[in-house]
């Protein structure tokens, strides 16, 4: 499973949490509220909380992710080009290397 796919389906659990957080929060402030479907909204907000950093920790591991590719074409451009400009050319010695008088 790639970096991305893993952000993805974290963004979706933070989804579903903020979801089932919100219709927490609803209930809790419905006007006829039985005495079993009592919500406690400090519970409800520490679960918002929770979600709401579970969503940016998802999004920077987008980010990252976005950027460790990023870096990788870059590096793979790179290698592509010095290849093609070493068959053009004939390989030149390093300065000093098999020079024997000095």
């Amino acid at each position: 499973m790639s970096i991305s796919s893993i952000a993805l389906v974290a963004l979706a659990q933070a989804r579903e949490q903020l979801d089932r957080s919100a219709e927490g929060i609803q209930r809790a402030t419905a006007p006829s509220v039985e005495r079993e479907d009592q919500v406690d909204l400090s519970e409800q907000a520490v679960k918002l909380l929770a979600a709401r950093t579970s969503y940016r920790a998802a999004l920077d591991l987008a980010r990252t992710a976005d950027e460790v590719a990023e870096e990788t074409l870059d590096l793979l451009a790179q290698k592509a080009i010095s290849r093609q400009a070493g068959r053009r050319s004939t390989p030149s010695p390093v300065a000093g290397w098999g020079n024997t008088s000095t």
